[in-house]
């Protein structure tokens, strides 16, 4: 029996042997053929580490070359700033062997007089947050030459995280020799642009000093008996002097146009008063010629308008001139009708027509130009500066509308265009109030006036005025005297003219505010036949309140007198309701202007006539980094607080700070913001003078 157990372990063992022999040869047999597939994929791994090594090799070598034979200058400097590559081209441009710059310091090829500035730029890139830097700046080759080249530099790191910089540049002296002769081509054009602006302040000035006075005396000749033939020649003298004085205006708005400072001046008036008038001025003119002069204004138009009335009239003359001009039989027609009406706006279509030569379709687009007419025998004929259509085409652009012109040779041309414009009071009512606010002077108020003016003309023009209101006046002939007369006494307003032999207005002004007396804080009204911001400013500066451009009428006159006369001084000008826009800094703004209307509105309206030079200015001192930049953002910073624009003056005292700390990138982005912003906010101050104006 245990024999037999013997036998069957053995058995058992025996065959747990081979089974275990069995999985040993097939594990073998599995280890045999996985070592083979290991050496197949080594091989072929080496096999692609090759291939990919010469891949690489190759667009490395591909690389050098195409760097090698670029055009651009190609280097790294290390964290030290010395050279640690130069491409050929870099090498050949600045005369060296490769290794009279690997290894040298980028200073060494800098003249001395930017080594500097140069120096202190890249160590304050070097601390700063950027990555990437642009700097113009000139290198000395090894012959002596000097040459300007602008660099791209970008911050990188090497294999070991070590900062280093790699530049692509190009020698610009061609590009800054251009600049140069740029930069002497504006400033020539500045000083033409000057030497223009004087010449056009001195023609205007002895233009509107004797005109002044013939409008004048025409006013007062009107208010003295006449017959009724007379009284139509004064009419007509009134008109034509209205005529020659816009005429006058249309040199000078062409300037203005061209500078973007003409500002629009809505006021309420009734459109076909003014037409009636202007087409009256041509019945007598044009005599000789067998030429009827129409006008019609669309019956259905109820109120006065509200829109610029000076800008209007010289458009609607310009046309109607020109219609006359080329018009020899037949007639000349202006009709106004609605277009269109809402409840607050009327849309009006303005067209002047005449029966005159007509213009060749060819030609009708060159008649707008400026100095142009439609051709050397038309100018040789008819004459003519060629200004009118081209200033007509640009006010009307100003005041949201464009001319059209159809036109047939030999039949005529009609020129029209459409205006809106804003509903003011009913016709009939304004007549009523217009009878009320007549001139009727200042009876039963005791007002004296001091006359300072030199013109004998101008005297008695003024001093009638005043005589027919029933005002005191006192003359003196220039500056000086006015001084001399405001030591003992207190008049009530002074109506002083700037220029004048012995003193000057400006002057006397100056003299009279700091007198220890009440004329300290009097009314002084300007009177100037100059029309220049400058003028402005100028009498602003020095003290003066208020101010009227000659040639003025006598309604012009009377409403400064009305303002200044008719209110205690403590009341002058403090004009009600005057709140601000949200939209600007009305807690600065109320507390420098108050209810002072027509104060607030000088402001607004000065800072839209400089603000266009300011920013300018502005771009252009960025472009040349250096002081001028400092000192242009220290000047600009307060005029945008004194609109309410509160945050452009701050981001300009961030710019400020940031050009103290020499941060050059936040620098530039301020001023860039600053220009933004001022672009965004013209709508504001746009809305902010049209409100301002319905007050004063």
């Amino acid at each position: 029996m245990e024999l037999e157990l013997l036998k069957k372990r053995l058995e058992r063992e025996r065959a747990a042997r081979k089974q275990a022999e069995s999985i040993l040869e097939q594990k073998a047999a599995e280890l045999y053929e996985a070592n083979s597939q290991l050496v197949a994929l080594n091989e072929n791994l080496e096999e692609e580490i090759k291939l990919r090594s010469k891949e690489l090799s190759d667009s490395e070598l591909r690389y050098r070359r195409l760097v090698e034979q670029a055009s651009d200058i190609f280097f790294n400097i290390d964290d030290t700033g010395r050279f640690t590559y130069m491409n050929a081209t870099g090498v050949h441009r600045f005369g060296y062997d490769n290794e009279e710059i690997v290894g040298h310091y980028f200073s060494e090829f800098v003249p001395d007089s930017h080594k500097k500035d140069l120096i202190l730029h890249y160590a304050l890139f070097m601390s700063s947050d950027r990555i990437a830097d642009y700097k113009e700046f000139p290198i000395k080759s090894k012959t002596g030459e000097v040459f300007w080249m602008g660099q791209n530099v970008n911050r990188l790191n090497d294999d070991s995280s070590k900062p280093y910089f790699s530049a692509v540049a190009r020698d610009i002296s061609k590009q800054k020799i251009l600049k140069d002769e740029l930069e002497l081509a504006r400033q020539a054009a500045v000083k033409a642009q000057k030497a223009e602006k004087q010449f056009l302040a001195n023609m205007s000035h002895e233009i509107r000093t004797p005109l002044n006075a013939i409008i004048g005396m025409s006013h007062l000749i009107n208010d003295t008996p006449l017959s009724e033939e007379q009284g139509e020649y004064v009419d007509i003298l009134i008109s034509s002097t209205g005529i020659l004085k816009n005429l006058i205006s249309d040199i000078l708005d062409m300037s203005k146009i061209d500078a973007g400072t003409l500002v629009l001046q809505e006021k309420e008036f009734s459109i076909e008063k003014d037409i009636k008038s202007l087409v009256r001025s041509f019945l007598h003119k044009s005599k000789d010629k067998a030429v009827t002069y129409r006008y019609e204004v669309d019956p259905k138009i109820k109120n006065e308008i509200i829109t610029d009335q000076q800008l209007l009239n010289q458009v609607l003359l310009n046309l109607y001139s020109n219609g006359d001009k080329f018009t020899e039989s037949g007639s000349v027609s202006l009709t106004v009708n609605i277009v269109s009406e809402t409840v607050t706006n009327l849309n009006l279509l303005f067209s002047v027509e005449d029966t005159g030569i007509g213009i060749d379709k060819k030609e009708v687009t060159t008649v707008f130009d400026e100095f142009k007419q439609a051709n050397k025998e038309i100018r040789s004929k008819y004459g003519g500066t060629g200004l009118g259509l081209s200033i007509s085409k640009k006010l009307l652009n100003l005041m949201g509308s464009d001319i059209k012109l159809e036109s047939i040779p030999g039949e005529g041309s009609n020129f029209y265009f459409e205006l809106s414009v804003k509903k003011g009071r009913l016709l009939e009512d304004a007549k009523a109030v217009d009878k009320e606010a007549d001139l009727t002077g200042y009876q039963g108020q005791s007002r004296m006036i001091l006359v300072v003016e030199d013109n004998k003309l101008n005297v008695k023009y003024l001093t009638r005025l005043l005589e027919k209101w029933s005002i005191d006046f006192v003359v003196k002939s220039n500056g000086r005297e006015a001084v001399d007369f405001c030591e003992d006494n207190f008049p009530d307003l002074i109506l002083m003219d700037l220029q004048m032999p012995v003193m000057d207005g400006f002057e006397a002004t100056q003299i009279i505010r700091k007198m220890d007396n009440a004329n300290a804080y009097i009314p002084i009204i300007a009177l100037t036949a100059s029309t220049f911001l400058s003028k402005k400013q100028m009498a602003e500066q020095v003290g003066m309140t208020d101010f009227l451009s000659k040639p003025f009428t006598p309604d012009q006159l009377n409403t400064k007198l009305r303002i200044y006369l008719e209110n205690s001084p403590s009341e002058v000008v403090q004009l009600n309701n005057s709140r601000f826009s949200d939209k600007l800094d009305t807690g600065y703004l109320q507390s420098a202007y108050g209810d002072d209307a027509a104060y607030s509105l000088e402001i607004f309206e000065t800072y839209m006539e400089i603000i266009d030079d300011e920013i300018s200015t502005l771009k252009q001192v960025l472009m040349e980094s250096d002081d001028g930049l400092k000192n242009h953002l220290h000047k600009i910073k307060p005029i945008f607080t004194m609109v309410g624009l509160s945050h452009i003056s701050e981001i300009v005292k961030h710019a400020e700070q940031s050009y103290s700390d020499k941060d050059n990138e936040s620098v530039t982005s301020q001023c860039h913001k600053v220009i933004e912003e001022t672009s965004a906010s013209l709508p504001i101050i746009l809305a902010e003078i049209k409100r301002l104006k319905t007050i004063v």
